[in-house]
């Protein structure tokens, strides 16, 4: 079975598993009835901030809520992972009134070199990617 990124960030982002809302592969929209934990945040009052270069979270799965995004609520689309790092430093070094209390991103070394080359120990480009995303 061919790996899906969307299910995987959906559930962690809601809570259950994706499929019981139709999120079966990279295909699948984020019913506009289900809240993510992230928006329950937004809704709460607490600045959040969701951070990712994959274009399909905010072309496809994540599409209605990119664009009926509160002022609570901020997603930021970046160029690649070197950018998302960059930006997620700043996001974290941020002390003013405005600075984020939610905080979720991305990072899509390891999923590429798992969709090239497989995914586990065995998989040299696979382990080094996962080395590369915990620096």
């Amino acid at each position: 079975m061919e790996t899906s990124t969307a299910p995987g960030w959906y559930s962690i982002l809601h809570g259950d598993w994706a499929y019981k809302d139709g999120i079966i592969d990279n295909s699948g929209s984020k019913p506009a009835n289900r809240t993510t934990f992230l928006q329950e945040s937004a809704n709460l009052g607490y600045r959040s901030i969701f951070l990712a270069s994959w274009p399909t979270h905010f072309e496809v799965t994540y599409r209605e809520d990119f664009l009926f995004r509160n002022e609570n609520m901020e997603f930021e689309q970046t160029d690649d992972d070197e950018e998302t790092v960059a930006r997620l430093q700043g996001v974290l070094s941020d002390t003013s009134p405005n600075a984020r209390d939610v905080i979720f991103a991305t990072l899509e070394y390891t999923d590429h070199a798992g969709h090239q080359f497989g995914y586990g120990n065995e998989s040299d480009e696979y382990v080094a990617a996962a080395k590369e995303v915990d620096q």
